[in-house]
């Protein structure tokens, strides 16, 4: 999941931070209803896998261009 934050917020260390992001985010989500489960393989049906900005959004073409890149690297994990 991305979650963007200010390049130089002084309240906030994204380098530090980022385990506690990583569950303060989606429990913050579900709190409010909201139950993410971000995949960028699918489950059904085999062989299906997602990429582009509306599966990682919010970052413009750099997270297109590493979404295309992580479904490509499940293909041929998959695939071997």
């Amino acid at each position: 999941m991305l979650v963007n934050v200010p390049a130089r917020d002084p309240n906030r260390d994204r380098h530090t931070r980022t385990e506690a992001y990583r569950e303060l985010v989606p429990d913050r989500l579900a709190s409010y209803g909201y139950d993410l489960h971000p995949h960028n393989r699918a489950r059904d049906p085999h062989g299906l896998y997602f990429a582009g900005g509306t599966i990682h959004p919010g970052g413009g073409l750099p997270m297109v261009m590493l979404s295309g890149k992580l479904a490509a690297q499940m293909v041929l994990e998959d695939l071997s």
